[in-house]
């Protein structure tokens, strides 16, 4: 999954992810299972700040992967 900004049609910046399912707002996907803060994903003013909310939400989802696939390994391994 791939955290990225666009801008929209009102010039304010918002956060997208893109996966293997297609491209959606970011917190369409990610508020059902109340993974990362919901102020965070909607609206920003500006692109530094949608930038630094995208990569700390990318940040967020590639440890949230890495411990999974840990977790996955371990029930392998005691299976």
């Amino acid at each position: 999954m791939t955290v990225y900004v666009r801008c929209e049609n009102d010039g304010r910046w918002r956060l997208w992810v893109r996966s293997a399912a297609g491209e959606s707002p970011a917190g369409v996907r990610l508020n059902r299972g109340g993974m990362f803060p919901y102020e965070t994903l909607y609206d920003h003013q500006d692109h530094a700040q949608a930038t630094y909310q995208a990569g700390r939400l990318q940040e967020y989802i590639d440890d949230r992967d890495r411990v999974l696939v840990a977790n996955r390994k371990k029930k392998e391994r005691w299976s």
